[in-house]
């Protein structure tokens, strides 16, 4: 499959034209940019030497040595190319290797030359309309990117939840529903009766539509430890009174041993540990395995696993083994914060249960919200 790969990933660097989409970026998100090397250490000659001009079944890479962004594109993904090559092979559908390929390319060269999927007038049309709609009057300012939190009844979009939320997670956790993938012949995500583990639940948005999804027989254990988003996410939990009892809350972040000590780094839905401690901030907390709750009996079983925690999602991986080896849930794990978790996290899980099959979508039309998804079929 490495041939394929890069096939795949040359054609659309060879496709590279002069078009400047200017208008690729929506400053109000919280999107960024993903620039290429500075420096490039060889010619495209070189660079397809090492990478092997000759792609399985007589295709050739196609020849373009004057674009600078076919270097480019080369140069970045050349140390890595065993790894994209090993998940693209694993991944279940088109959809999920024609991703990984465009965010390689889109990470290399940048989104004034590379369009995700979602950039296009839907979406932009959708983003209208979401920010139209009414909301409270009351505001939350949580410090964090010129966020603004209001209350919105959802109940006209056919959630019986009443929540505190930025436009933008209200957007991709109701809307898009960026923790469900749709397949061809069904979906991964959370159904009725299942125990799920939300590990990063900030604000309680995504608490709350997990417990929507699984109803009164279902159980969301969330895990949240910065003080400011526990005092949002109770006050979002008391807002939702039927809700509410199917949610327990772990002041604590997940991690691959329990009891460790780390320190706090940030605010908000960016704020990560660390076992170092910050210049400004000694504040510390003490980590949970996954695995723990299941060993502790608070949990006889694990359907579904959410994760989005700052890069930190290879140590909580490590800390649910067992889980994952016992009760293979369906897993939906966010891979955005460094391109090596494209590969590494997959990684991590094949070695737990070889019997996953992996899938990748895409939320937004930056570089954030990459999730990707596991289940035993």
């Amino acid at each position: 499959m490495m041939n394929d790969f890069l096939f795949e990933y040359s054609k659309i660097l060879a496709a590279i034209g002069e078009d400047d989409y200017s208008d690729n970026f929506d400053p109000e998100s919280l999107g960024f940019e993903y620039h290429s090397p500075n420096t490039l250490k060889s010619t495209v000659k070189v660079c397809l030497q090492r990478l092997g001009i000759r792609i399985g079944r007589n295709r050739t890479v196609p020849q373009t040595p004057d674009n600078n962004y076919m270097l480019k594109g080369l140069e970045f993904a050349r140390p890595h190319l065993e790894h994209l090559s090993w998940i693209y092979s694993r991944l279940g559908d088109d959809e999920s290797r024609e991703l990984l390929v465009l965010l390689t390319a889109y990470r290399a060269v940048g989104y004034r030359k590379i369009k995700l999927p979602l950039s296009n007038p839907d979406y932009w049309s959708l983003k209208r309309r979401i920010a139209s709609l009414p909301h409270g009057s009351e505001e939350i300012d949580v410090n964090f990117h010129g966020w603004k939190l209001h209350r919105r009844d959802l109940r006209a979009l056919g959630y019986p939840i009443d929540v505190f939320s930025s436009k933008y997670a209200f957007m991709e956790t109701f809307v898009q529903q960026q923790y469900r993938c749709l397949l061809a012949n069904g979906s991964i995500e959370c159904s009725v009766g299942d125990v799920v583990i939300d590990a990063g639940g900030c604000y309680g948005d995504t608490a709350l539509y997990f417990a929507e999804k699984t109803g009164p027989t279902g159980k969301v254990v969330v895990f949240e430890f910065l003080p400011d988003n526990l005092k949002i996410l109770y006050r979002n939990l008391d807002l939702n009174p039927d809700l509410k009892p199917r949610i327990q809350v772990l002041e604590r972040p997940v991690w691959s041993e329990s009891n460790q000590e780390l320190f706090i780094h940030g605010n908000g839905p960016a704020a990560v540990v660390s076992s170092v401690a910050s210049p400004d901030n000694s504040e510390s907390v003490r980590t949970m395995r996954i695995d723990e709750i299941v060993e502790t009996k608070k949990l006889d079983k694990v359907d579904f696993i959410k994760m989005d925690i700052e890069g930190a999602e290879p140590e909580a991986l490590k800390g649910a083994e067992t889980v994952i080896k016992q009760f293979a849930p369906k897993l939906a794990i966010t891979v955005y914060h460094s391109f090596s978790h494209f590969w590494e996290l997959p990684h991590l899980i094949h070695n737990f249960n070889s019997d996953y099959k992996f899938y990748l979508r895409h939320f937004t039309i930056h570089a954030g919200e990459s999730v990707l998804f596991a289940a035993v079929e």
